[in-house]
């Protein structure tokens, strides 16, 4: 190990020990993550052994349910792309309790702000 890998290891450990708030950041993405890639899997799993077809547009909230409820592999893929999508601001939702526990109002403003960003956007993105 180089010298200065030994030292971004020892500030990172250090900062990892100083700010306890990524710990609860960290496992909701990897949760998500791993979440989603077990849908994936699954749904290219049942989708290929099924050999369904990909339709040409993506199946509406209330389809996308009836899919997962007759375990269609198509409804798997769309679901596990959605939860992926959606994992970054699950990590918002986290950091903005974790602020708001601690009672960091300006870190707690910011990251309310960037959650309504991104709401906004979502809203404005479909169409």
């Amino acid at each position: 190990m180089s010298f200065l890998q030994h030292m971004y290891d020892e500030v990172d450990a250090r900062a990892s020990r100083a700010d306890h708030a990524e710990k609860p950041a960290r496992s909701a993405l990897l949760g998500g993550v791993l979440f989603s890639a077990a849908l994936l899997a699954a749904g290219l799993l049942v989708t290929l052994l099924g050999r369904e077809s990909r339709p040409n547009d993506p199946p509406g909230f209330v389809e996308l349910v009836r899919g997962i409820a007759v375990f269609r592999g198509v409804s798997f893929l769309y679901l596990g792309l959605l939860i992926l999508t959606a994992t970054p601001i699950l990590r918002v939702v986290v950091m903005l309790g974790v602020y708001v526990r601690r009672r960091e109002r300006f870190m707690s403003t910011v990251s309310l702000i960037v959650l309504l960003l991104l709401g906004l956007g979502l809203l404005l993105g479909t169409g």
